[in-house]
């Protein structure tokens, strides 16, 4: 876990900032692939940083014989917003639902039985933690909407499963799961936007670099090395949380239960791997700020 949680930290977030840096310092000089692509980018730093370090405690506090909640539960299989949320800084929002939301909605004053307008003061408050400032505001604001939206599309679709139970199945079938993972995986990368912008203008000339407003500059990775040490930091997350899949849990019980030997060779590796890819960069560690 700590091998894993550096990596994730400290190679993957520090190598994605030098993709995500340049083009949101200057959102009109590069072009739409350029803006995607840093998007994306900051999507896996932004877990890789918190979920790194989270991962680096548990390790460190298995050494000390302790067992410490699991901050990140592989929140990119989540297929609808309210389950996001459940497997994303559960630490935080355990005590905000735990000891906020809960009072909230259960006490005797005017919120009481009000479910989604106690969702929206929740996120609002996630969004102050991070910092108070218009833009977090406007980021736990948003999720907050969302929120709202997607517990008054539970009521009304348990309404239809109620009077036939054909919705049942539909809500169950491949098409309609995976257009609940695309909405909910890409409202939270489009909403990361004001999250990481410094003002409103920031965020609308990024958000116009997405939509083909964009400049003519590309983005620059360096030499062949360079450029496969960036393949792999972009595609670890999404196989990280492929490893939690039902068809893949099989592969990762195989790979626990190899010889020490094997294991200790394939650390080896990481680390070695580590030593030289390693980007020898400070203040890549976007946690830090919190």
């Amino acid at each position: 876990e700590f091998l894993l949680g550096y990596v994730l930290c400290f190679l993957v977030g520090a190598t994605l900032a030098s993709v995500v840096d340049p083009v949101h310092a200057e959102p009109g000089a590069f072009d739409l692939a350029s803006h995607w692509l840093a998007l994306y980018a900051y999507t896996n730093q932004i877990f890789c940083d918190f979920a790194g370090y989270s991962l680096m405690a548990l390790g460190l506090g298995r050494l000390f014989g302790l067992r410490l909640i699991e901050n990140f539960r592989f929140p990119f299989l989540a297929r609808n917003i309210s389950d996001f949320w459940k497997r994303w800084h559960v630490s935080l929002t355990t005590f905000l639902f735990d000891y906020i939301y809960t009072p909230l909605v259960t006490g005797s004053g005017w919120m009481r039985g009000r479910l989604g307008p106690g969702l929206f003061v929740v996120l609002l408050l996630s969004g102050l933690w991070h910092g108070a400032t218009w833009m977090f505001v406007l980021w736990g604001g948003l999720h907050g909407l969302v929120l709202m939206l997607a517990h008054r599309w539970d009521e009304f679709y348990r309404s239809l499963c109620r009077s036939d139970r054909a919705w049942v199945a539909r809500r169950k079938s491949p098409t309609y799961m995976a257009a609940a993972w695309v909405l909910t995986q890409g409202w939270f990368m489009l909403s990361l936007i004001p999250f990481r912008a410094p003002d409103l203008d920031a965020a609308a000339r990024f958000v116009s670099g997405l939509i083909g407003n964009a400049g003519p500059q590309s983005l620059a990775f360096g030499g062949i090395a360079e450029q496969l040490n960036l393949a792999v930091c972009l595609l670890l997350v999404p196989v990280y949380h492929l490893s939690a899949t039902t068809a893949a849990r099989d592969w990762v019980q195989r790979l626990v239960r190899m010889p020490a030997a094997l294991r200790g060779a394939a650390y080896g590796t990481a680390v070695t791997y580590l030593f030289i890819m390693q980007p020898l960069a400070d203040g890549t560690f976007v946690y830090a700020n919190f």
